[in-house]
């Protein structure tokens, strides 16, 4: 429970700080929008969140995974929890960032939902999704101890993030097929780029950081230093990661008015 716990907190700092102030954001203007009947502008709101989603969730979740077993060290190793327990809530960090970016598009497709006085459809999705993480619990949790895994608990983690996919997918799919919501054009051009950026951003992280592969495994490299050396290492490999995928951006053409740019509140 305590490596689930752990590693559950680092994937909802994120989404709790980023993903939730999105979908509040937007709740207000999709319902003047609705009100107004006015579906296009309505579907630009939804899109301009969608890409806000993608450019903050895709890298997070590359870092939480590059970084998962020296951010559990630094914050949560002392006293009772070791290296062992650093290692076992490694996995399922892992596991979890898998999900993170479904996790944030179901904070901005249910407020699509919301803002149309429909709160019925999001609950149904999030009922069946919870039927299906219980059944995916079951499976790969059975798969891990048949394979002789060191970490089974990893399933239940992995359990979470499919269903969590699963569950923004529906969503998606539901918007869609009301004709509420259309994919405007330039997405498959800036999945690209945020996935070229991304990766250029986890390189740069594996050269920089030659101990993470080890780190992640156990965390032991981490654990021999004071808690202030394993903040200030964290920190400048946090902010080195975020310096080469602005820069990495910026160099395939994003600039922050392409971001910016949203419907007014008065249109």
């Amino acid at each position: 429970m305590s490596w689930l716990y752990y590693s559950d907190r680092l994937v909802e700092f994120p989404l709790g700080v980023f993903g939730v102030a999105v979908g509040t954001v937007i709740l207000p203007a999709l319902s003047q929008r609705h009100a107004a009947n006015n579906p296009e502008s309505f579907s630009h709101t939804l899109d301009w969140a969608w890409k806000w989603v993608v450019v903050i969730s895709l890298p997070a979740m590359v870092g939480l995974m590059v970084l998962s077993g020296p951010m559990l060290s630094t914050l949560f190793q002392y006293d009772a929890f070791g290296e062992r327990s650093v290692a076992m809530s490694t996995w399922s960090l892992m596991a979890y960032s898998l999900g993170l970016p479904a996790f944030i598009l179901i904070k901005i497709f249910a407020p699509a939902f919301f803002a149309r006085q429909d709160s019925k459809t999001p609950v149904r999705i999030g009922v069946q999704a919870m039927a299906v993480n219980m059944l995916f619990n079951l499976i790969f949790v059975g798969l891990m101890i048949y394979w002789d895994f060191e970490a089974p608990h990893t399933g239940l983690a992995l359990a979470t993030a499919a269903s969590g996919w699963l569950n923004a997918w529906w969503l998606y799919r539901t918007l869609r097929r009301e004709g509420v919501y259309q994919l405007e054009k330039g997405w498959l051009a800036f999945w690209g780029r945020t996935l070229l950026a991304s990766g250029a951003m986890a390189a740069a992280l594996y050269w920089a950081v030659p101990l993470v592969l080890e780190a992640q495994a156990s965390g032991a490299n981490w654990s021999a230093w004071l808690w202030w050396q394993r903040a200030v290492w964290l920190l400048a490999f946090v902010g080195l990661g975020a310096l080469v995928y602005a820069i990495a951006q910026w160099l395939m053409g994003l600039r922050p008015r392409d971001l910016l740019e949203r419907p007014s509140t008065k249109d």
